[in-house]
């Protein structure tokens, strides 16, 4: 499946995405400091994010059922460079990740800075979000921490409102930051 908006196509995963998300979990990784950064183990072995990258590629290669709405898009340019990815999960009541939530968040990454601030996240986001809509989804939620502006600043763009903040609850670089939940409807 592909899906078109001004600059940006989303499409399915391909196999050659496997040589990116090396790239993006091995060498290219500056953008793990913002997406979740907490998260993020620097010491992990190259073998490792390797495998990681690999299992991540034939997870998401073939979607489980071509008529189910998607749950991750890959971002692509019009002249077909990838750049980053787009998906959905879901959140509980008390916004965090959840297996079985009922609260469904969208989050994104475009691993190179060369690609930042020039539309092409804005644009991703309206189209995986117009796809959504378009499937049934009335409500939309997407999580950032507070020391990520570019992120904050972009969903009040797009239209969303903050909805909880937990204060103090990310550490990052030794520094308390907020989690920062926003929220749109249809």
């Amino acid at each position: 499946m592909k899906l078109k908006y001004k600059n940006i196509i989303l499409r399915d995963m391909e196999e050659k995405d496997l040589d990116d998300y090396i790239r993006w979990n091995t060498t290219e990784t500056e953008w793990q400091n913002w997406d979740a950064p907490w998260e993020v183990d620097k010491c992990t072995p190259f073998t490792e994010q390797v495998a990681f990258a690999k299992r991540l590629v034939n997870n998401y290669l073939v979607p489980d059922n071509p008529d189910n709405v998607r749950k991750r898009f890959e971002i692509c340019t019009e002249d077909g460079t990838h750049i980053g990815w787009i998906n959905r999960y879901c959140i509980d009541e008390n916004y965090s990740w959840s297996r079985a939530g009922n609260n469904t968040a969208i989050g994104i990454d475009i691993p190179s800075p060369n690609f930042r601030g020039h539309g092409c996240g804005e644009n991703a986001i309206r189209c995986f979000m117009q796809y959504l809509f378009d499937n049934g989804f009335d409500t939309l939620y997407t999580q950032t921490w507070s020391g990520n502006d570019r992120m904050i600043h972009l969903a009040k763009k797009l239209g969303f409102r903050e909805y909880d903040r937990k204060i103090n609850t990310r550490l990052v670089n030794g520094k308390k930051y907020d989690a920062v939940t926003f929220k749109i409807e249809k």
